[in-house]
């Protein structure tokens, strides 16, 4: 169940053309679609606007240097560039990004995130085959299973 205090945000902030929005704790994901790079880039921009407005009068603030934006595309398709702005200072754009752990990059392609799972269940490997013999398997499971599962 919803907060009283966050249904009020819902219902203020939707008054902003987002195409969908999603929030946890302080991390906020915007998501637009559009037909051509430009209305997008309007919109986008023509939203920041009401959206640091939104947060002015709520008094909060964005940390301009931690935002960042992806177009999402499908490979060998050319995607023109756009320029967002907050308060005249330009976005960066990137080609991953992460959120809440999950890393999208912007042909929704798993790998930069297989990768990861990977860098943090390597070091891990020599440990486990040098125990294999002393741990039971439902030992070995209950420790490595969670750790794989983690981001």
């Amino acid at each position: 169940m919803k907060t009283f205090c966050k249904q009020l945000q819902e219902a203020d902030i939707e008054s902003i053309n987002f195409t969908q929005y999603f929030t946890f704790a302080d991390d906020t994901l915007f998501v637009y679609t559009g037909e051509s790079e430009n209305d997008l880039e309007n919109l986008i921009n023509e939203d920041l606007d009401r959206y640091i407005g939104w947060l002015y009068l709520n008094k909060l603030k964005i940390n301009v240097n931690k935002t960042k934006f992806i177009i999402l595309k499908q490979k060998n398709k050319a995607v023109k560039n756009i320029n967002l702005k907050i308060n005249e200072i330009e976005l960066e754009q990137v080609t991953s990004l992460e959120y809440l752990g999950l890393i999208i990059d912007e042909y929704l392609n798993w790998k930069a995130y297989t990768n990861k799972i990977i860098s943090k269940i390597n070091p891990m490997i020599p440990i486990i085959y040098q125990c294999r013999n002393y741990i039971s398997l439902k030992t070995k499971n209950k420790y490595t299973l969670p750790f794989s599962q983690r981001t």
